[in-house]
């Protein structure tokens, strides 16, 4: 997902520009199940299926051509691309939000609760979104406004395709009293390249190309 985060625009507009991320969509899914094959216990693996089972086969539909599903993304997508460069400030946010999390200085009860607060899902995004939903209320505040209230709905579904069901599901008991001193404060400049974290470097690397 942070590859396709590079660039002025990355969201492919066309088929040929979808096929072409679905090059990449199919072999980060390959070295996934693979990784998963060889490196995990079995434990594991039956976790990852139950999570990424069905993420994967709408992945794989997404890429077929002629699929439906492909067929309402592109529908959707020059629009989506059109407004993507004004996301910028949520994928800051997004990085210093990733900096906190793997920041030793975080405990690791903390680190669960944090990204909970950051990217909870379970709200209804066309109720009122929670307070601290703060990167799904940056990113469809700019999608809306430009390109509709279907258009936010769709995105939304996408993103969980690409996520799996596993933030929802790990964050469903969560209770966000506790975010105002998890987060952050809205608008901290992430460090970056100049970051601790091996993790936090390379995110940067991604998302400032």
């Amino acid at each position: 997902m942070v590859l396709f985060m590079q660039g002025d625009s990355p969201i492919p507009t066309n088929e040929d520009e979808l096929k072409s991320s679905c090059e990449y969509i199919q072999e980060a899914n390959h070295c996934m199940g693979n990784y998963t094959e060889k490196c995990t216990t079995p434990m594991v693996r039956e976790l990852m299926d139950v999570f990424m089972g069905d993420a994967s086969s709408q992945l794989n539909e997404f890429c077929t051509p002629g699929s439906e599903l492909s067929a309402n993304f592109l529908q959707h997508s020059e629009c989506l691309s059109e407004v993507y460069p004004e996301q910028r400030p949520c994928l800051q946010d997004f990085q210093a939000v990733i900096e906190k999390v793997v920041d030793k200085a975080t405990s690791n009860e903390d680190r669960v609760p944090t990204l909970c607060c950051f990217s909870d899902n379970r709200v209804d995004l066309f109720a009122g979104c929670s307070g601290y939903n703060r990167f799904n209320q940056c990113v469809h505040g700019v999608i809306e406004p430009k390109c509709g209230a279907e258009t936010v709905q769709y995105s939304t579904q996408m993103f969980e395709m690409i996520a799996t069901t596993m933030p929802r599901t790990i964050c469903s008991n969560f209770q966000d009293d506790s975010c105002d001193h998890l987060l952050p404060s809205p608008g901290t400049q992430p460090e970056g390249s100049q970051s601790k974290s091996a993790l936090a470097r390379l995110l940067s690397a991604f998302l400032n190309n």
